[in-house]
């Protein structure tokens, strides 16, 4: 299994949540305003500089890797991935000056509690970074060897030596 049980279990939990906010038609309590948290701010600073160090060329195969589009010469970015988790829902990362920036958009953002939704944006950026082990070897970056689930490190231990 490549991707962490942490980040499985919580990607099911929103899941269920985003199916019981459709169907009841009703909002979370506490809903995205578009400030960010300080577990955000902190998660994204520490997952930033494996973005900036990666090739233009490995950002369209990146996007592919998590289903996501890569926006090739933004204006006053880096980069821009941008990642549909659910439909009606669109993640967007932005890097610029060696910072890692977001922004959320669709009808069913609404419908995602806050909490989920930065869940959402740090899963999205794990999933870019286990894209990024085969361009950088794991303990370049520890934030790429935390990536992986412990079985999966188990099965492949030479990929992490």
């Amino acid at each position: 299994m490549l991707i962490s049980g942490e980040d499985l279990a919580h990607f099911c939990e929103i899941i269920l949540d985003l199916m019981c906010a459709i169907t009841t038609n009703k909002e979370p309590v506490y809903i995205y305003g578009g400030n960010t948290s300080e577990m955000l701010r902190t998660a994204l600073k520490a997952r930033a500089e494996p973005f900036f160090d990666m090739k233009k060329k490995e950002f369209n195969l990146m996007a592919d890797f998590i289903g996501g589009i890569y926006i090739e010469n933004p204006e006053e970015s880096d980069f821009i991935l941008q990642y549909k988790p659910f439909p009606k829902s669109l993640v967007t990362l932005k890097g610029a000056n060696h910072e890692l920036k977001y922004e959320l958009s669709g009808q069913n953002i609404k419908k995602i509690r806050l909490y989920d939704i930065e869940r959402m944006v740090i899963m999205c950026c794990n999933h870019c970074l286990r894209y990024m082990k085969d361009i950088f070897h794991p303990k370049r970056y520890k934030i790429i060897d935390l990536m992986f689930s412990g079985y999966y490190k188990k099965k492949y231990p030479e990929k992490f030596e």
